[in-house]
């Protein structure tokens, strides 16, 4: 059974598709982009070197358009050196723990989310992150208290309900999971990218209920 896939009374279901963590940093941006929330850390004055917030925009896309390319080591020279520039900017941390996971360094990249949220407690990046983590160690109870940070933080992230949703699906079965994924499609409505990969898992659910 595949890391992040549920089973319940002997049916198997599969919340995520396939590129799950490139998935967290793309629907994250893109929530950001749609909704112009405060997502990124802007340094206080005083400090060298400060990024304007579209510097910041501009290096999170050029890094993450390299891992899309599969471009990893270019990625991973960028990303170096934009934390050795900017130390305090959690968001360059959550980049590292993709390219990490990518790596299939697991312990590292755990260690790279918790350095992002001590620089930034509302990094929603890294809480979902950490969500994923520990649910592919079936540490649940941890697993669902990273994601309804992540979804204080940010109440759009459909990567957070997924993570909830899996684990709904094993202790609870198909209905609890279809009454969390439609409150999730409530809270998403108005982010096209949110909309649909929930929209995908209640067909999923829906599937197997047939």
């Amino acid at each position: 059974m595949p890391a992040y896939a549920a089973q319940y009374q002997g049916v198997e279901i599969d919340l995520y598709e396939r590129s799950i963590d490139k998935e967290i940093f793309q629907e994250s941006f893109k929530v950001q982009e749609e909704q112009n929330l405060p997502y990124f850390d802007i340094p206080e004055p005083g400090f060298s070197q400060v990024e304007s917030t579209q510097q910041i925009k501009n290096n999170y896309k050029n890094v993450l358009t390299l891992v899309l390319q599969k471009k990893f080591a270019q990625a991973a020279t960028k990303v170096t050196s934009l934390i050795q520039d900017y130390p305090d900017q959690s968001i360059y941390y959550n980049l590292r723990a993709l390219l990490e996971l990518i790596d299939n360094d697991v312990p590292a990249a755990k260690q790279t989310f918790l350095k992002a949220i001590k620089l930034n407690e509302n990094n929603s990046q890294a809480h979902t992150g950490l969500a994923r983590i520990a649910l592919q160690e079936k540490q649940l109870k941890q697993a669902k208290q990273y994601a309804n940070q992540a979804l204080i933080i940010n109440p759009q992230s459909a990567s957070a309900y997924q993570v909830l949703a899996t684990i709904t699906l094993q202790q609870q079965g198909f209905d609890a999971t279809e009454i969390l994924l439609l409150d999730a499609h409530r809270k998403v409505k108005g982010v096209l990218t949110a909309e649909l990969k929930i929209l995908n898992n209640l067909l999923q659910v829906y599937n197997v209920k047939k």
